[in-house]
């Protein structure tokens, strides 16, 4: 990958990460009792960024100038074309398939 690009994508998650409002995913996880797995409490702030940070390094792994998206625990961490960088946390979605 382009080191500008990686740069810039990497600047654009720090900022993402900044935004990203921890205390209230915490607290949905924690009034669901959201349990990761091998846990019987919900996840810590240290666990929750530790496992966003992942997710990113992942995506950026797989990052090929297009759309990328990875996720796990409820969290994804998306990269876009352009180099922008999402962060969402999901606690319900569906889906329909034709």
């Amino acid at each position: 990958m382009d080191r500008k690009i990686e740069n810039k994508i990497r600047n654009n998650f720090e900022d993402a990460l900044k935004r990203l409002d921890f205390i209230k995913a915490g607290n949905i996880m924690d009034y669901l009792g959201w349990c990761w797995w091998g846990n019987d409490y919900p996840p810590t702030h240290e666990q929750i960024l530790k496992m966003v940070k992942e997710l990113f390094e992942d995506a950026i792994r797989g990052f090929k100038n297009e759309y990328v998206s990875c996720g796990s625990g409820g969290f994804i961490v998306t990269i876009y074309k352009q180099g922008r960088v999402g962060i969402q946390f999901i606690p319900v979605e569906s889906y329909s398939y034709d």
